[in-house]
């Protein structure tokens, strides 16, 4: 491993490791999706296969400061500075490293979506549990279901069960039903 190749504070080969590379690539990768994005969820993909948290941290205070990103109730966006930012600095950065954080920042909005249209409770019950489960996209239900649960331990399993395959379970319905 030559000198260059050394891993330094967490990043390995082929990170980044200068404020400006990792402003860059904050701003290339909020251009690649079409929702803002939390603070945290950002430096998840981020952090610490790219870069280290310090690092990160400084690039994003900066962009703030400068005027490249917007906060809204929904996360972080860009500005027109931030975009401008993205389409005229994005090829100082590897082709894969941008393939890398697009595809990571398109999944975790589809699970950010996702997450958002179900909902589960657990309601107590004078013998058990009922865990409601509804699957919607704002006003429109698509699913509303309601299962009994013996005990609280049940009810969480039936509850994570349902949002992990909230999908598969949708489908089945549909196709045995339709």
């Amino acid at each position: 491993m030559s000198q260059n190749e050394k891993i330094i504070a967490g990043v390995g080969p082929g990170g980044l490791r200068e404020t400006h590379d990792v402003k860059i690539l904050v701003c290339y990768m909020l251009s690649c999706i079409s929702a803002p994005l939390p603070r945290e969820k950002i430096a998840e993909i981020i952090v610490p296969s790219v870069t280290d948290y310090f690092t990160f941290s400084a690039a994003f205070e900066e962009l703030m400061a400068m005027g490249h990103l917007t906060e809204d109730a929904k996360g972080f966006s860009l500005t027109a500075l931030g975009t401008a930012t993205a389409r005229n600095l994005q090829s100082s950065l590897p082709l894969t490293l941008r393939d890398k954080v697009s595809a990571e920042a398109n999944l975790a909005l589809q699970l950010m979506n996702r997450e958002g249209a179900l909902q589960t409770e657990i309601v107590p019950h004078k013998d058990g549990y009922h865990v409601r489960c509804v699957m919607a996209d704002g006003d429109l239900v698509f699913l509303d279901l309601s299962f009994y649960a013996p005990d609280l331990a049940s009810a969480e399993r039936i509850r994570l069960r349902f949002r992990e395959q909230s999908t598969g379970v949708y489908t089945a319905l549909m196709q045995m039903l339709t």
